[in-house]
């Protein structure tokens, strides 16, 4: 059917309504898109101030700066071009005032605090809080902040202003090639004294600190190992290699060991698995264990004393048995490997023993969904530890505000039943810790019993029994479940799948890569 001129004049006209509209909507969207990290300075007649920002241009009548990690725009000309950090001062989107911050020192990170950075070159200088880092080394500058500082590795000009630093710039990404590692003193990190044993000579701290005014002291072997001890007849058998760094304190003396991240994952690998599992499950350990070692290095739990992580389970527990030929090859076959997610290190957690099926972060009460993280079967029946039955005695617990404990009741959530009220306990480690001050032995499947426990293997079992203060309870794994599990990686290697296969296993949409 044919329609009349005027009513194809009348479509048409709508028709081009139509698609004005659809452009200017994906104009607008567009526009949108481009400001998320874009703004104009421009506050209708207020004056508004930036500190510490970093000029990327100034060009054409206009200066672009970054501040708070998002770009900026204000119309304006400085006397000369200048690309760096700078106080703005702006009123109605016209430059009003700059103040441009030349003053500089370059040095390594040696340790931080709120308050001030230790550097390698100039020793303590006072820093303003959370001063922000500007990376210039890619194509696009970014804002970081002090938090993403690595101790020990970190090389950048610090931006001082009355000899106090505002800001600092990355020129280029350091290459992190060591790690420095807090020797603990059972659960302190202090030690009374310590004595250091190399090259056929002794360190004694209290001695060598007595009449000195430093507070630091570099020990390093230059033929073989380092020993340490509380006092010479405690000396630890297994030697470190690296250096030691002895720094005192009020409360007695830190020891950390710095040393090439290669040769700590050398006394890594046997400390966290038995050498006698199979080839290409050493191999798998040793790229989590690197990777682990990676994510970790801007850890600021030990930054003010220089240390990047400690010798414990609470990061990778360190050179307590030595090192030895099957590992030491297990990380130099992989030298260089770690795990990647999206282009960023993963948190690389892995642990002994599934009971059946793997964790996610849910267990330690957190709700984010990580996406490498997946719950996976993982029948490690070759584990002594795939099946366990325990035995507690609930009154060894008590509470100052509660009472003595008198049962347990592991639901939906973990409830500790105390004389005068109950207590709810939400996350897998701190359910293992409460109920190790009960524990007094734990069978094993393969009939053996411990009795040498300070927690509980894991947090996935049933309560059988609870009579009389006495509770039987039976349980599954050892360790928190997250991730790879070393048994099963065993297991699968075993059944011929190798490091790179038994990896993409435990964690999900990943690729292996080297670091740069």
């Amino acid at each position: 059917m044919r329609l009349p001129g005027n009513r194809k004049i009348i479509i048409l006209v709508l028709i081009t309504a139509v698609l004005s509209v659809v452009v200017t909507f994906v104009i607008i969207i567009s526009a949108m898109a481009n400001r998320q990290n874009r703004q104009t300075a421009t506050v209708a007649d207020l004056e508004r101030s930036y500190e510490n920002v970093y000029i990327t241009s100034c060009d054409n009548g206009e200066i672009r700066f970054i501040s708070g990690g998002e770009e900026y725009i204000v119309q304006g000309q400085p006397e000369e071009k200048f690309v760096g950090v700078a106080d703005i001062v702006t009123e109605k989107g016209q430059l009003k005032k700059i103040r441009i911050k030349e003053a500089t020192i370059e040095g390594t990170v040696n340790s931080y605090t709120d308050e001030a950075v230790n550097i390698k070159e100039y020793g303590n200088v006072d820093c303003i809080k959370d001063f922000p880092i500007y990376n210039t080394a890619g194509k696009q500058v970014k804002q970081q902040n002090s938090k993403m500082l690595i101790v020990g590795n970190s090389q950048l000009k610090f931006v001082l202003e009355n000899n106090k630093i505002a800001a600092a710039i990355i020129d280029f990404e350091p290459k992190v090639d060591k790690v420095r590692v807090i020797i603990k003193n059972a659960d302190s990190i202090f030690f009374d004294n310590v004595i250091v044993k190399y090259d056929k000579k002794t360190f004694n701290a209290q001695k060598y600190f007595k009449d000195k005014d430093t507070d630091k002291a570099v020990i390093e072997a230059k033929n073989g190992y380092l020993k340490i001890g509380k006092s010479k007849k405690s000396m630890r058998e297994q030697g470190y290699l690296g250096k030691f760094i002895v720094s005192r304190y009020d409360k007695g003396y830190v020891v950390i060991n710095e040393l090439p991240i290669e040769e700590y994952l050398r006394f890594v690998i046997p400390s966290e698995m038995l050498i006698s599992s199979e080839y290409e499950a050493l191999k798998a350990q040793a790229v989590c264990a690197r990777t682990f070692v990676y994510s970790q290095m801007k850890n600021d739990t030990y930054a003010k004393y220089g240390a990047n992580i400690d010798d414990s389970t609470s990061f990778q527990v360190y050179n307590r048995i030595g090192s030895y030929d099957i590992t030491d090859k297990a990380v130099f076959e992989t030298a260089g490997e770690v795990i990647k997610y999206k282009g960023e290190y993963i948190y690389c957690y892995y642990f002994s023993t599934s009971d059946g099926r793997t964790r996610t972060l849910s267990v330690w009460g957190n709700d984010e969904k990580v996406g490498y993280i997946k719950s996976v079967k993982s029948e490690d029946k070759s584990s002594p530890f795939y099946r366990w039955k325990a035995k507690l005695i609930l009154d060894n617990i008590r509470d100052d505000k509660y009472g003595m404990l008198k049962s347990i009741e592991n639901g939906k959530v973990f409830t500790a039943h105390f004389e005068h009220g109950d207590r709810i306990i939400k996350t897998e480690n701190e359910i293992r810790q409460f109920l190790g001050k009960a524990l007094i032995e734990v069978k094993l499947s393969n009939g053996k019993t411990r009795k040498d426990l300070s927690a509980l293997p894991s947090a996935y079992f049933k309560v059988v029994s609870n009579k009389d203060g006495i509770c039987y309870i039976e349980g599954g794994g050892f360790g928190h479940g997250i991730g790879m599990s070393q048994c099963g990686a065993n297991d699968l290697a075993k059944k011929g799948k190798d490091y790179r296969e038994i990896i993409s296993y435990y964690y999900k949409d990943i690729t292996i890569e080297k670091t740069k």
